[in-house]
């Protein structure tokens, strides 16, 4: 029996530097200096939009920032099932920071409660997007992001970035710093941040100078009695936003003249055809019975021609009529049905031609 080996770090709190990135994404040279962006290195998805009235359901500084990083979950990993240990490893990872699952688990029945989440069974399968009580919507997460994106103004919500937990920020500061950014104006009144985010003086004051610290929230003084507050960080996070974009949207247009000169060599070489045999296929007469019947192409079709399977699919219904299942279609050209039939018809179509052709052609003479 081999001997199965863990490469889980226990000590991986204690070794990580306190201000080490957690989506590293600065390329150094052999210097050691930052000599650019390591586009390799960075997530997916750089930022979510969160809408602006998540503030109206009044949650806890904890179940907000929680309910952000789901969200960026959810967008980031479309097609993977998140359980309840799978988001605990997930924030873990992106922020350095551990939730334990039963503070998941409360924070989940906390959204479901305001009506922001639904799930089945233990994985998370929908999300409504945060819209005022009168509103509900039963939609999808990735289909609110893109309404968002595409036809909600921009002052309807505020971009949630993954790479501020960089900065080895304290838990929950960051709602803050999205409050801030969410406004039109830098001066805010201490009294309703603390009313819209449900908090208390004492830990708004704790949250601002933590951010103020950590050089993410800018502070300038107007006069003894009044500060502005300018989101600093939030303008070079959307300058790499960007850059990291249109990297891989170069990346991408090189990719793509790359693998069209191969595909090229490739027909000129006789080793591939120019057209994709199921294009040819849907855009034959078999297209129309495919969507008819609601039958998918399948590799045993690459096996046939279209106009012989036409033909095949031609003689079944004169023989069972057009009242069939899409199954009895696919039996028929799996098995090749009455294909013996069809040939010899042609050719006794093809011998009775040239007979009436060269009797035609005697008369003539």
């Amino acid at each position: 029996m081999s001997i199965v080996q863990n490469n889980h770090n226990a000590n991986l709190l204690n070794t990580l530097p306190n201000h080490t990135p957690i989506v590293n994404i600065d390329l150094v040279d052999s210097n050691g200096a930052v000599a650019g962006i390591d586009v390799k290195n960075a997530p997916n998805k750089l930022f979510v939009p969160i809408d602006n009235n998540i503030y109206n359901h009044k949650l806890s500084p904890r179940t907000l920032e929680f309910y952000c990083q789901l969200a960026y979950l959810i967008i980031a990993y479309p097609k993977l099932k998140l359980s309840i240990l799978k988001i605990q490893s997930l924030i873990f990872q992106y922020t350095n920071k551990k939730i334990n699952k039963n503070s998941i688990n409360k924070y989940l029945k906390t959204l479901e409660t305001k009506g922001l989440l639904s799930r089945s069974s233990i994985y998370l399968v929908a999300h409504k997007v945060c819209v005022t009580p009168q509103e509900q919507l039963q939609t999808s997460l990735s289909e609110v992001i893109k309404s968002n994106v595409y036809h909600v103004p921009k002052s309807c919500y505020t971009n949630f970035y993954i790479l501020a937990y960089n900065h080895d920020t304290a838990r929950c500061s960051l709602v803050l710093e999205l409050y801030f950014a969410s406004k039109p104006y830098n001066w805010h009144r201490p009294s309703k941040v603390c009313k819209d985010l449900n908090i208390t003086r004492k830990t708004y004051y704790k949250y601002l100078q933590e951010l103020v610290a950590k050089g993410i929230i800018k502070k300038n003084k107007v006069n003894y009695k009044k500060n502005i507050y300018i989101n600093s960080k939030r303008q070079i996070h959307i300058k790499i936003s960007l850059e990291i974009q249109s990297t891989r949207a170069w990346y991408r247009n090189d990719e793509w003249y790359e693998k069209k000169k191969l595909k090229k060599e490739m027909i000129a070489q006789n080793l591939i055809k120019k057209t994709a045999h199921s294009r040819i296929w849907y855009f034959s007469k078999m297209g129309a019975i495919m969507e008819q019947y609601h039958i998918n192409y399948i590799p045993l079709f690459n096996n046939y021609d279209p106009e012989d399977a036409y033909k095949i699919v031609q003689s079944l219904f004169q023989q069972y009529g057009y009242n069939i299942k899409a199954a009895l279609i696919v039996s028929a050209l799996q098995k090749g049905y009455n294909w013996t039939k069809i040939v010899d018809n042609e050719h006794a179509k093809i011998k009775l031609s040239e007979a009436k052709q060269l009797v035609h052609t005697c008369y003539h003479r």
